[in-house]
């Protein structure tokens, strides 16, 4: 359906954004080859995140669409997003060797711009990638990703599942103890 959609699409001269998951690279360089025999400049966006932050963001989606409609809720198995986030930086690179593309562009999810193409052709966004994918996040800056999926969880009544037990667990041990209270009697020598 995707595939006929674009087609209808193209020939009527409309500009398009395709979303893809970057798993294999057959479905851009076909795409990417059709819309060019069609006259169209393609280009490449791609989100560079830390692969935490990644997999957290397949399972808020998954709960704000349950909560909408839980008929057409998408999950994602951590083990195809693993596939997906393990294959994306090689894919990428083949992608960028076709020179099919006239810009690929890398972006963290503020919105700043990691790599262009243009702006540094002989360079693989490869590294790049491996690099914003592989970073280290600190609990405080998936603090708050935490607490909104754990809220939507709740809501949508799915403290049964593992990723609920995890996501608990992580957010439990980034609570900070309490300050000690003022009051408190200081005793001398402790």
């Amino acid at each position: 359906m995707t595939e006929a959609l674009i087609n209808r699409l193209s020939d009527q001269g409309y500009n398009l954004v395709i979303e893809g998951t970057g798993r294999t690279t057959d479905v851009p360089i076909q795409t990417a080859t059709m819309l060019q025999s069609k006259g169209y400049e393609t280009k490449m966006y791609v989100m560079a995140v830390p692969k935490i932050e990644s997999y957290l963001g397949t399972i808020e989606r998954y709960e704000t669409m349950y909560a909408d409609d839980p008929m057409t809720a998408r999950a994602t198995s951590k083990q195809a997003h693993d596939i997906v986030v393990k294959n994306l930086p090689t894919n990428l690179e083949t992608l960028h060797k076709t020179g099919l593309f006239s810009d690929i562009r890398l972006y963290d999810r503020k919105g700043t711009k990691l790599y262009s193409s243009i702006e540094t052709p002989a360079i693989s966004p490869k590294p790049t990638l491996e690099r914003e994918l592989n970073r280290k996040v600190l609990g405080k800056e998936i603090q708050p990703t935490l607490q909104r999926i754990e809220g939507k969880m709740v809501q949508n009544q799915h403290q049964g599942t593992p990723e609920f037990q995890a996501i608990h667990q992580k957010l439990e041990s980034l609570q900070l103890p309490p300050p000690p209270s003022s009051n408190t009697p200081k005793i001398p020598g402790l």
